[in-house]
């Protein structure tokens, strides 16, 4: 166990995996944003991918399964008070964009809502032989080569606290895809 994250190293299948991509696949994906004090920005010298934002409506299955996954790492690994999952997007890093997405939190300090993103989680949605580069990475977590290898396991679920830095390095071959989970709860006090 360690309280900066907590992994489910291939526990979705293939076929879950394959059936979801799938359906992301059909939407329409826009470029990756970042938060600013202006607004979201489009910023290729940061971030470089596209997205969508899953409608819960939609994809009620999978909201329902990332919030199992989300309460039992709270439970084992941080002790948040959290409520529900926020949001969901689908990323693809795709090489020929020479994707990536550097150093960042995802929790948003001073946000005027009543609620804080406090666990991230992460789906592996590819195949590590799919693509090379796009290395996700924590700051301080999961550095032995055992870790990073499990964590490329295509059905891996990786969850850290959102106020943890982490990046996805650039994706020199093929493309990595990915699904991304923001669980909040009432401000951190």
């Amino acid at each position: 166990m360690n309280h900066c994250g907590y992994s489910y190293y291939g526990v979705l299948p293939s076929t879950v995996v394959d059936t979801l991509v799938e359906k992301c696949l059909k939407e329409k994906l826009e470029k990756g944003t970042i938060g600013t004090k202006d607004g979201d920005v489009v910023d290729e010298s940061f971030r470089i991918s596209n997205i969508k934002l899953l409608d819960i409506a939609k994809y009620e299955e999978l909201f329902q399964t990332i919030w199992r996954y989300a309460l039992n790492a709270n439970r084992y690994a941080y002790g948040f008070d959290i409520a529900n999952v926020e949001n969901c997007q689908f990323s693809i890093y795709d090489s020929k964009d020479k994707a990536k997405y550097d150093w960042h939190i995802d929790t948003v300090w001073g946000n005027p809502s009543t609620f804080d993103r406090k666990i991230s989680l992460i789906i592996q949605l590819s195949d590590p032989s799919e693509y090379e580069g796009g290395q996700f990475q924590v700051k301080g977590v999961f550095n032995t080569e055992e870790e990073k290898e499990l964590m490329n396991k295509k059905g891996t679920i990786i969850t850290i606290p959102s106020f943890v830095e982490h990046r996805v390095t650039p994706v020199t071959k093929g493309r990595r895809l990915s699904l991304i989970a923001w669980i909040e709860g009432n401000k951190f006090r």
